[in-house]
């Protein structure tokens, strides 16, 4: 029988410590569900649109709370929460579309309580991070008592809410490398703290005004985030592509959604999340090739 608002009963356990944590998945594996802020999995357990028997709190492991910049790299700690990404000095000067990622997730409760790992790991097809981080080429670093192994972003996100990691496996760190000059970042929201309908990044390099790599990173509109190459800018000075930019941009989503499956709902249909999708794709563009 269902009850609203309060989800099934289930065994809580809690971990301090990251070895802690290891030793509980080895012992529980498919049975348990990790949970960090919980800022989306409370609402689908009160909701009973999630069961689970188990649940192991991750939240109060500090030394996976961390932001640190070396070596051309930033490392992100799982449990890093979404406000202080958005006020990390270092993360807006090296990677800007990341800054404006976390300030865009939903308001400021959310953002004191919900991690990077958590999201990621949820994989939820309109997460604002997904798009920045492909278009940078992240990866994760996974931990077991087995060992750790790391795993490109674009490889670690299946399908919607579907990802790569094993019943074992906890996400312990983002890593992005610094290797890019030019930024953008385009959202469409209905509402201040609504998931996004359409997320649009945009990371590349130019030097001297000639493209030398863009790549572009489309969310919300289809079960796993689109990620284009623009090989054809490559080589190109940022005049040549001004006035033909919009077209190389509208064929290039129509030849990704080709085999791409598609979402669409009561809040936005199919059709209405690509035209949105293209039109905020020539924004985050727009502003890559104008800030660089």
């Amino acid at each position: 029988m269902y009850i609203g608002g309060y989800p099934r009963p289930f065994k809580y356990y809690r971990a301090n410590t990251l070895g802690e944590a290891l030793d509980l998945l080895r012992e529980i594996g498919e049975e348990g569900k990790v949970i960090a802020g919980g800022q989306s999995l409370m609402p689908m357990m009160r909701l009973r649109m999630s069961f689970l028997d188990k649940l192991i709190d991750i939240y109060r492991i500090n030394e996976l709370r961390y932001i640190n910049v070396r070596d051309q790299l930033v490392q992100i700690g799982a449990l890093t929460t979404h406000q202080e990404i958005a006020m990390s000095v270092d993360i807006a000067k090296a990677m800007p579309t990341l800054t404006r990622a976390a300030w865009t997730i939903a308001d400021l409760q959310v953002r004191n309580r919900g991690t990077i790992g958590g999201s990621l790991a949820h994989a939820d097809p309109a997460a604002n991070y997904l798009p920045p981080l492909m278009t940078m080429d992240a990866e994760l670093l996974l931990a077991s008592r087995e060992g750790r192994r790391k795993i490109k972003l674009i490889d670690f996100v299946v399908d919607s809410y579907t990802t790569n990691i094993k019943p074992n496996e906890l996400v312990i760190e983002v890593d992005i490398p610094i290797k890019y000059n030019a930024f953008g970042y385009s959202i469409l929201k209905r509402g201040g703290n609504a998931f996004p309908i359409v997320i649009a990044a945009v990371a590349g390099r130019i030097s001297n005004g000639v493209i030398e790599e863009l790549r572009l990173s489309i969310g919300g509109i289809s079960s796993h985030p689109l990620l284009i190459e623009m090989n054809e800018l490559k080589g190109a000075s940022v005049k040549e592509v001004e006035n033909k930019l919009q077209s190389i941009i509208e064929s290039s989503i129509d030849e990704s959604i080709r085999e791409a499956r598609l979402l669409g709902d009561r809040h936005a249909s199919e059709k209405y999340r690509i035209k949105a999708a293209k039109s905020y794709s020539l924004e985050a563009m727009k502003s890559a090739l104008g800030g660089s």
